[in-house]
Order: structure tokens, then C-alpha cells, then sequence
């Protein structure tokens, strides 16, 4: 993971260009916030396909959760004021 202090090395390194200061507090900023930015990091190692992939299982998954809360809220009895 890119560290918020330019590195030295990145200063000859033309995938990882040195950040800027803004770029290095905003990251800084982000980390605070609790912002977990190695899974970030490592979903853009990913290839576009894997990406579309994930992406795909993620709204598959999604469409699932909606239908068993569907399904479970079908079953589900009203009751009337009076019931109380």
C-alpha cells in the first residue's frame, strides 16, 4: 500500500508518481476515517474481467438477499389494532 509520505523510490517509478501534498493528505485523511485503502489497492490489481466478475457474484448475492426477505415477509401475519 502507498504510504501518505512520498517515497523515494517512487520518484523514478512511473506507475506510483509522488504524490502531491494535497494527494498525501487526502489519503492521510481517509486512513483516519478508518478507510481500509489496501482493499481499494487490491481490487485495482484486479483485471477489469475479475473486477466485472466480483461485481457480478456481489449483485447475484444482492438479488438472493431480496427474495428470502420477500419470501419471509409473505409469511408473515398482520395483526389487527384490536389484537393488542
Amino acid at each position: 500500500m502507498r504510504r501518505c509520505a512520498p517515497d523515494k523510490s517512487a520518484d523514478t517509478d512511473p506507475v506510483n508518481p509522488p504524490l502531491t501534498p494535497a494527494a498525501a493528505e487526502a489519503l492521510a485523511a481517509a486512513e483516519r476515517a478508518g478507510i481500509d485503502l489496501s482493499l481499494i489497492e487490491v481490487n485495482l490489481g484486479l483485471s477489469v474481467k475479475e473486477r466485472w466478475e466480483q461485481h457480478d457474484a456481489a449483485l447475484e448475492l444482492i438479488f438472493k438477499l431480496q427474495q428470502a426477505r420477500e419470501r419471509a415477509d409473505a409469511q408473515l401475519q398482520s395483526t389487527s389494532r384490536h389484537a393488542r
